[in-house]
């Protein structure tokens, strides 16, 4: 769930997104079903648009009246929830990609490789964003692709 001012939305595992007013008797205003499955909560930026990614690697972008703003297809599983920063969303893949989509148009802007895995979303730090990856590895890339930071955490065994 998810809220800015005095809505909320809630966003089920079979994609069906909700709204609700807070100032009333939490009623039900309006309802989006996008037809995937989704695990990964979503995210609400200051302008009230919500990006939610499904399981079967769609990415949308909602206004607040539960309009669908743009949807981009990425073909890969998404189990994580977006970050992003003033014009960019930021999603980790399953196939260790962190992909970069402009938030005005969901056009995707970069791609870039990476050989972690983590079901947590990208951490959105300055100029950098941060992986972290279930074999204790952290990777920092700058916005422009280029690794920036890479250490491994003592004492988590790698993944076999």
């Amino acid at each position: 769930m998810v809220s800015q001012n005095s809505y909320a939305f809630l966003l089920l595992q079979n994609g069906s997104l909700y709204s609700f007013n807070l100032d009333s008797s939490l009623t039900i205003i309006d309802s989006l079903i996008l037809k995937e499955p989704v695990e990964a909560s979503p995210v609400i930026d200051s302008s009230g648009t919500i990006f939610i990614a499904s399981l079967h690697g769609k990415v949308y972008a909602v206004d607040t009246n539960l309009s669908i703003l743009w949807e981009q297809e990425t073909n890969s599983k998404i189990e994580n929830s977006p970050s992003y920063d003033t014009s960019s969303l930021y999603i980790f893949n399953s196939e260790g990609n962190l992909l970069v989509f402009e938030k005005q148009t969901g056009k995707l802007a970069r791609t870039i490789k990476s050989e972690l895995y983590s079901f947590l979303p990208p951490i959105v730090c300055g100029e950098e964003i941060v992986i972290l990856g279930y074999n204790g590895s952290i990777v920092g890339y700058g916005k422009d692709g280029v690794e920036k930071l890479r250490l491994k955490l003592p004492g988590i065994p790698e993944a076999s």
